[in-house]
């Protein structure tokens, strides 16, 4: 089959051929939707830069200690992920400074996960950070059995416990997102969780709890707008009168806002409401209307993204945890 090309991305991501290029480029001058949108497309077609395709074909049949090139597996096949789209832009910047290249990968099953090592054992990577990485995945194991060096974005859960990683202050964050809504006289607090089986889900959950009193209002979310949508109805199922929210992402943010709105309660009038990453500009296309910007807690996700790249260069292996800062928009 032909190697798709930077114009077949173009295409089939609706977009023009220069925007592509800012987008592999790190370019700032890329909404984060168009950018996620991209990023996907270049993900599906297995695109990879030409720069970074000779430097594969330079060390193809024979291992070298350095190729100068570095696979970013995303591990649960997401597609259109703003986060990770932040993260892959300073991973970007960071070996573009070295001198070096990033090829993409997925990983969102078994087979894919060999096929990834596969890849690093043919084509020489000189490691791989894994985004979106569940407790029970098989490529940590993978990878290390093949000596691939090996960075994770977010803290691992048990049996990847010997993984380094770089992370942010989540359970920090999320009690003290929880903690300014209820100083602010916000009484009945919804929580909408992420994924319990990735380390953010289960530090933001825990750090919200820990500031509530009494009964909870809890329901299980996915890192998804359709997933944020789907619990904050079932949160005023339990209870019609809450008058705050707090999404353990601000995908999940946004599916709440727009559930919000279609039963008619104002934000942040009647419901006040909090996310976390800090992905979205006031003007991004997920928001539900202009002057809508979102109250999240930001994690410097690029970075992150930086400092996972030179985890891989430098070979180093103490974990990295940045701070998260609450940025107040119009949505509390």
């Amino acid at each position: 089959m032909k190697r798709p090309t930077l114009e077949t991305v173009a295409a089939v991501a609706e977009v023009s051929r220069s925007t592509v290029s800012r987008v592999m480029n790190g370019s700032g001058r890329v909404s984060p939707a168009v950018r996620a949108r991209v990023l996907a497309v270049i993900e599906e077609l297995g695109y990879v830069p030409n720069q970074a395709a000779r430097a594969l074909a330079s060390s193809y049949s024979k291992r070298r200690t350095h190729s100068g090139t570095i696979a970013v597996i995303n591990c649960t096949g997401w597609g259109q992920d703003p986060v990770s789209a932040e993260i892959v832009i300073g991973i970007r910047d960071e070996m573009t400074r070295a001198g070096g290249h990033v090829v993409w990968l997925s990983a969102a099953n078994r087979i894919e996960a060999e096929q990834c090592v596969t890849f690093a054992r043919e084509r020489v990577i000189d490691g791989a950070i894994l985004l979106c990485l569940p407790s029970d995945h098989p490529l940590p194991g993978l990878l290390r059995r093949a000596g691939v060096p090996t960075v994770a974005f977010g803290r691992p859960l048990s049996n990847q416990a010997n993984l380094t990683y770089v992370d942010a202050e989540n359970y920090a964050g999320a009690e003290g997102a929880v903690r300014w809504l209820i100083e602010h006289g916000r009484r009945r607090v919804g929580i909408i969780a992420g994924r319990q089986d990735m380390s953010a889900g289960v530090d933001r959950l825990a750090g919200s709890r820990a500031v509530i009193e009494g009964a909870e209002l809890v329901e299980m979310g996915d890192f998804s707008i359709r997933g944020g949508a789907r619990a904050m109805r079932a949160l005023l199922r339990q209870q019609p009168r809450l008058d705050a929210v707090f999404a353990a992402s601000d995908l999940m943010a946004v599916g709440a806002m727009q559930v919000l709105r279609e039963a008619g309660r104002r934000v942040p009038d009647d419901v006040a409401l909090i996310g976390f990453d800090g992905v979205f500009d006031d003007d991004c296309d997920h928001l539900p209307g202009p002057g809508l910007a979102l109250t999240t807690v930001r994690q410097p996700l690029r970075q992150m993204g930086r400092r996972m790249a030179r985890q891989i260069i430098t070979g180093g292996t103490q974990p990295a945890i940045f701070p998260t800062e609450l940025v107040l928009g119009a949505s509390a």
